[in-house]
């Protein structure tokens, strides 16, 4: 049974890779685990035309903080980019937001907010082209993955102990 009246509910679209212990660690936060596929709204080829070009000056700022390990400052600034952006610019800010967060929380030692962030980010990421506004999307698609099992392998009474290398800048395209 849930500790929470309402169960975690993950939206997959298309290709998906499933997170380790992903049940156990909902389990672990008091959620029933509940996976749907999610409808898409829009095709690839809207979102591939939504990645074309290059990321927005509060997005850049983002990354850049992101990426010299200032992720409050990060998620700050990738907030504001992903709240301006049109719907389908802001999946790549909301992955780059999410991203910063779930940073913060292995930071911080609070692992149920990594967690959280973790299974967020993947309908975010999932849609996204391998190159979206000047960010290599595919290798961050793989950053994610290997930062998100060591996440679940630590745990939370690991998680201080967690390799902060797995914390990976965010790849750019140069």
């Amino acid at each position: 049974m849930s500790r929470n009246n309402n169960p975690l509910i993950l939206a997959l679209t298309g290709d998906y890779f499933f997170i380790p212990r992903l049940e156990d660690a909902a389990s672990a936060l008091g959620y029933e685990l509940e996976v749907v596929e999610a409808p898409s709204a829009f095709g690839a080829d809207d979102m591939k035309a939504a990645c074309q070009g290059v990321l927005s000056e509060l997005a850049a700022e983002g990354v850049q903080l992101l990426n010299s390990g200032d992720y409050y400052e990060a998620h700050e600034s990738l907030e504001h980019a992903w709240l301006e952006a049109s719907e389908l610019e802001g999946y790549l800010y909301r992955t780059l937001l999410q991203v910063s967060v779930a940073y913060l929380h292995v930071e911080k030692g609070n692992y149920a907010g990594a967690v959280k962030m973790l299974l967020r980010v993947r309908q975010w990421l999932d849609p996204l082209p391998d190159q979206c506004r000047g960010v290599d999307a595919a290798a961050l698609q793989h950053n994610v993955e290997a930062f998100a099992e060591a996440v679940q392998q630590a745990g939370e009474s690991g998680l201080s102990e967690l390799d902060h290398d797995l914390l990976k800048p965010i790849p750019l395209i140069a």
